[in-house]
């Protein structure tokens, strides 16, 4: 049996799930330790420092192989790899515009949200998940 990784988002988070080989969800409940949602661009930043293709249409899959050696590469190449996703926090305001803040992103996002990523990974495949998607 071949375990996938799968990705879809919203607009505004990316939620992770497992599935089980029989079609069936692993939902893990929001107030569980294991539970990931990220905002969207940081969602997809995340994917992409562990080289998993976010995709066009916010839909994209993995195997959990495949999951597990992102994983395994990341932490090997941290150092080396994490400054390139990282993103500055800006505030902007215009007269007659919505004011927009973007928080930043730093190393230690990163490295949060890779053990966040390994926790939730060994909770569904825990719990059956033969895939996980988000969305």
């Amino acid at each position: 049996m071949i375990e996938t990784i799968a990705v879809r988002t919203s607009s505004v988070s990316v939620t992770f799930y497992g599935r089980r080989g029989d079609g069936s969800s692993v939902v893990i409940d929001i107030e569980d330790h294991a539970h990931l949602n990220l905002a969207s661009a940081n969602g997809r930043a995340f994917l992409s420092f562990l080289g998993l293709d976010p995709g066009d249409g916010h839909d994209g899959e993995a195997t959990l192989p495949e999951v597990r050696r992102a994983v395994i590469r990341a932490r090997a190449s941290f150092e080396r790899r994490a400054p390139k996703f990282t993103r500055a926090w800006s505030d902007t305001q215009s007269v007659g515009a919505c004011r927009v803040v973007v928080a930043g992103t730093d190393e230690a996002y990163f490295e949060r949200r890779l053990g966040d990523f390994e926790r939730f990974v060994d909770a569904v495949v825990g719990m059956g998940a033969a895939s996980i998607y988000w969305g």
